[in-house]
């Protein structure tokens, strides 16, 4: 499943829950950033 699409349909309202479900579980593990880089500080 790729992650720029499930957020793309986040985004729209049109995501099921497996795509939703894959978004929170990489912005828990952080394998999703968003908003920068994150090696900076």
């Amino acid at each position: 499943m790729d992650k720029t699409q499930a957020l793309q349909n986040l985004l729209n309202g049109t995501a099921p829950v497996e795509e939703i479900n894959l978004l929170k579980g990489g912005l828990a593990s952080g394998g999703i950033s968003i908003g920068g880089n994150t090696n900076q500080l």
